[in-house]
């Protein structure tokens, strides 16, 4: 196993499923995490237990990514650089998957999926990438995508929208942050069986 003692990790989005599931590997792995959800649920206090159980420091804030991006991103970044000072990973994970047919789209529903899925993540990346490169770190960022990024679906116009615009900010932002020492990579799972999409 990768050893990653001495760093410490934000995990948007993971009280459960493939957040939670990320958040607990960087803590197996031997890194600090910081845990993200809107509210400190039954959800949230069990993930926080697990990452525990590795012997890591663990932390938790809240924030909804999808409310207005400038006051919802301000919210995570000064929560987790509180607990943390010291984070050099970001991963990119909280998301929805909510939809609506193209033809009974409104704006507010696509308006949520793009600012939790696509605005939420870019300027989030930003503030870490603002205070990392004046310190000289070398950060780390993972944008957890989908394969609907490039497969679309009838149903799904939105979120298909979205992530397929989540997989050019990876390409975009590889370019822009590599010369400043920060990584940028991208996972685009298919379909993982989580609470999320157990709707589907």
């Amino acid at each position: 196993m990768i050893d990653l003692a001495g760093h410490a990790a934000l995990v948007t989005g993971s009280t459960k499923g493939v957040g939670r599931a990320i958040a607990e590997a960087y803590a197996a792995a031997g890194a600090d995490v910081i845990l993200h959800g809107r509210r400190r649920s039954e959800d949230a206090e069990q993930a926080i237990a697990k990452c525990e159980q590795s012997g890591v420091r663990v932390a938790f804030v809240t924030g909804d990514l999808s409310g207005p991006t400038q006051e919802s991103v301000a919210e995570v970044f000064e929560q987790a650089i509180e607990a943390m000072p010291s984070v050099d990973i970001l991963v990119n994970n909280a998301g929805t998957y909510i939809d609506k047919p193209f033809l009974e789209m409104d704006q507010e529903t696509f308006g949520t999926t793009m600012r939790l899925n696509v605005a939420s993540p870019y300027f989030l990346t930003q503030r870490f990438a603002q205070r990392w490169v004046p310190q000289g770190v070398a950060g780390r960022v993972l944008m957890i995508g989908s394969i609907n990024g490039r497969l679309a679906e009838q149903t799904h116009t939105a979120y298909d929208t979205s992530k397929g615009a989540l997989e050019m900010m990876v390409k975009s932002l590889c370019v822009a942050l590599a010369p400043l020492k920060i990584r940028v990579n991208g996972l685009a799972p298919g379909l993982v069986r989580t609470p999320l999409t157990a709707i589907i």
